[in-house]
């Protein structure tokens, strides 16, 4: 074989493995950087503060933060809750004026997270679209949910993971 087949044989090779390398999806009950399902309080505040600074609302078992993106996305409201002392769940929610528009954001985080944890989308009702997705800390089942739904005069988008016992 030429130096030149050669040369592309193993472009393509390397290529290929950084491709899939950058799709790998994620370990079960990742949610990002240093926090899964399980990671203890002090641990999870220590990496959130790195992030995303002082919580705005912080208990034993929920810290709360206001207008913070989460990968890529930017999110009204982010709810970490704890139980006995290990993250639980985490809630990112985004409201919107119309149902559309709460649809159409969903979409887009769906675009954005897919990569990182496979999603299956499915429809609950005659219009109302949703996702699941991820692996679960155990192993079976699915980590997240990915759906809009009507509060008042609103519509959330709301991104879940969990809840999960620790």
């Amino acid at each position: 074989m030429s130096i030149q087949k050669q040369l592309i044989l193993a472009l393509s090779t390397i290529l290929s493995v950084t491709a899939a390398w950058a799709q790998t999806p994620a370990p079960a009950g990742y949610i990002s950087e240093n926090i899964s399902i399980g990671t203890s309080l002090d641990d999870a505040q220590k990496t959130l503060h790195a992030t995303y600074g002082k919580p705005d609302k912080a208990t034993d078992t929920e810290l709360i933060y206001h207008n913070k993106q989460f990968h890529h996305c930017k999110y009204d409201v982010l709810i970490f809750t704890f139980t006995e002392g290990k993250l639980s769940e985490a809630r990112f929610y985004i409201v919107k004026p119309t149902f559309s528009t709460a649809q159409q954001e969903m979409e887009s985080i769906a675009r954005r997270i897919d990569s990182k944890w496979p999603l299956s989308k499915d429809r609950e009702g005659k219009h109302t679209w949703f996702y699941v997705g991820g692996i679960a800390p155990s192993g079976i089942g699915h980590l997240l949910a990915l759906h809009t739904y009507k509060t008042g005069k609103n519509y959330h988008t709301e991104l879940r993971f969990g809840p999960f016992k620790p």
